[in-house]
């Protein structure tokens, strides 16, 4: 849907979310969802998984009115859900969102002109018992964990982290949330030969990602132009697990993690 939306030619580019909410609105009933930016609440962490199809720029009149980065609408030209990168996750969509994503997305909910305070993204209080496999997020029962979530093993001597959000940065458009961080550095090098290799529109890169040590450990998209930075850090937050890689990624195992593909499942990561 949004690849029809934001490819479409419209006069005012900043009309492009509200054409989109026509067509979100029929959607909200099946999906159980209200749209938060353009992606439906009850399937976030998956629907932020979405990735440029063309290289787009940002649209500068919509920073204006709020429009978040984070939000396929914010970029020009068309944007896609990349099978070969959520594959893993249509297994069991919604065994995914439970157990494999740990983000507690919040954002701002104003209350008057000097009080503010937050929501997560997705606030439903409604009880599902036994979900499908496409359905959402989805609570068991009223004192299910936020987002529906299994409750995660707590180590003796875990740090706390607070509950809700303690920053003084107050817009609407922001996302606010916990999560793990690292640097890594680009780099030209490829871990696929010219059979699985990536077919993309002109203007975009399948570039790797170096860690601390110089292994290679993983891939990021992005346009040509940030050949540029290769050999220079980039900070990555983590989202949510990853099943393995893609074949367009990494299509021989090179043993990094010393032990067989299958059994390194889930040891990765996506990342914005």
């Amino acid at each position: 849907m949004s690849s029809f939306s934001v490819a479409d030619s419209l006069t005012y580019e900043a009309d492009r979310l509200r054409a989109f909410e026509g067509i979100s609105a029929m959607l909200c009933a099946p999906l159980r969802a209200s749209f938060f930016y353009g992606l439906p609440d009850s399937y976030f962490d998956f629907a932020l998984l979405w990735e440029k199809k063309t290289p787009g720029r940002r649209l500068e009149d919509l920073v204006e009115d709020g429009i978040p980065s984070w939000s396929w609408d914010a970029w020009l030209d068309a944007s896609i859900w990349r099978l070969s990168m959520v594959s893993g996750t249509l297994l069991d969509l919604h065994e995914w969102l439970e157990s494999h994503t740990w983000v507690v997305w919040y954002k701002l909910k104003q209350t008057t002109p000097t009080e503010s305070n937050f929501l997560p993204v997705w606030p439903s209080s409604q009880c599902h018992p036994r979900p499908s496999r496409w359905h959402g997020y989805a609570r068991e029962n009223a004192e299910s964990r936020p987002f529906g979530r299994r409750q995660p093993r707590i180590s003796d001597g875990a740090e706390t982290k607070p509950i809700m959000p303690t920053t003084s940065i107050l817009k609407k458009e922001c996302l606010y949330f916990w999560t793990y961080t690292a640097f890594s550095r680009l780099s030209c090098q490829s871990r696929t030969g010219p059979t699985f290799a990536s077919e993309l529109e002109p203007g975009l890169h399948r570039f790797g990602l170096l860690d601390a040590h110089g292994d290679w450990c993983g891939t990021i998209m992005l346009e040509d132009e940030w050949s540029d930075s290769v050999g220079e850090a980039v900070e990555l937050a983590a989202l949510s697990d990853a099943r393995d890689f893609s074949m367009e990624e990494l299509d021989t195992w090179n043993y990094y993690v010393p032990e067989d593909r299958e059994a390194s499942e889930w040891r990765l990561d996506y990342a914005f």
